[in-house]
């Protein structure tokens, strides 16, 4: 059976993996503050222990991970930018966040903890088609300072799952049973 695009509900799913990050470094640069060259490391204490709850990708890159203790990547690394984690704020931004996409949909739902999803059935044409609104939102979330994958899909769970475990960027209509398929289960 043909699927019609103009009939098929379409979804762009946003994922911030760098949320808490990001805000940090935004804070940092909104003071004018030199920020430490150092990779970026957000704790909490976990059983007495303070184990990362989010990292920045220079961490990434370092071989850092969340969940690491403070103690084990000093070990390996030992200049390290420390922030304390502060999950309303983190709250805070991503509402922020919702609150700029009105200009995209008239429908978004906040993803918490680190992403958007918005129904954008019908408004792709305002800004020229899917890949051309995908492109315009991921530009204005990087020039916000934020790092963000975002995936287009026809069911929101779809593009949800891609942005966070997917290469794909556009799911064609019907398509989304093959594009998950390759997922891991975690995923799902």
């Amino acid at each position: 059976a043909r699927i019609s695009a103009r009939t098929c509900k379409r979804y762009l799913a946003a994922w911030f993996p760098y949320l808490p990050a990001d805000r940090v470094m935004r804070v940092a640069s909104s003071r004018r503050a030199d920020a430490p060259e150092y990779p970026l490391v957000i704790v909490e204490k976990v059983k007495g222990a303070s184990r990362f709850a989010a990292i920045s990708p220079e961490a990434r890159r370092a071989g850092l991970e969340a969940g690491m203790t403070l103690a084990d990547a000093r070990a390996r690394i030992p200049d390290l930018w420390v922030e304390e984690a502060d999950p309303r704020a983190d709250v805070e931004l991503l509402d922020r966040i919702v609150e700029d996409c009105d200009r995209f949909s008239p429908v978004i739902m906040a993803d918490a903890p680190d992403g958007v999803l918005l129904d954008i059935t019908g408004c792709d044409h305002l800004l020229g088609g899917e890949a051309e609104l995908r492109r315009a939102f991921s530009s204005r979330m990087r020039r916000a300072g934020l790092h963000v994958r975002t995936v287009i899909a026809g069911a929101p769970d779809t593009a949800r799952a891609l942005a966070r475990h997917g290469r794909i960027a556009i799911v064609p209509p019907g398509g989304d049973a093959a594009a998950v398929r390759p997922l891991p289960i975690a995923a799902l």
